[in-house]
């Protein structure tokens, strides 16, 4: 198989567990089912942290970003990954339970020198 056709199949199969994820949060349009955050990234938000890039690493591990609309530089707190383990590779799905502003030496990281950011620890949607 082609790298193309090789990248095609890992984000099907990963696109299809998010898809599992948000269904069993109640995504399906009932109402006050939990839903995933795209703009806001509070204590008590669901938000889908993905892999950045092969090379940023943040304390040896790889660096997750939340998934946003309009609101970048939310990342997950490396503390938080063991708790992820099962889909880590792809995805890490959760619900943030502190989130902390980091900037200067710690921004870079994260790979983002000189800028704000927030790093949020977060648990697994079970």
């Amino acid at each position: 198989a082609t790298p193309r056709a090789l990248g095609a199949s890992l984000f099907r199969s990963s696109g299809q567990a998010i898809i599992a994820q948000v269904r069993l949060l109640g995504g399906g349009g009932g109402g006050g089912a939990p839903k995933i955050s795209l703009s806001g990234f509070e204590e008590g938000d669901v938000a889908l942290f993905m892999p950045v890039g092969e090379g940023i690493q943040s304390q040896g591990q790889r660096v997750y970003m939340a998934f946003n609309l309009d609101c970048p530089r939310h990342f997950l707190d490396p503390a938080s990954l063991p708790a992820f383990a099962a889909t880590a590779e792809n995805y890490c799905l959760g619900r943030i339970v502190a989130k902390r502003a980091h900037d200067g030496s710690d921004a870079e990281a994260y790979g983002r020198p000189g800028e704000t950011l927030w790093v949020c620890s977060a648990v697994p949607i079970q």
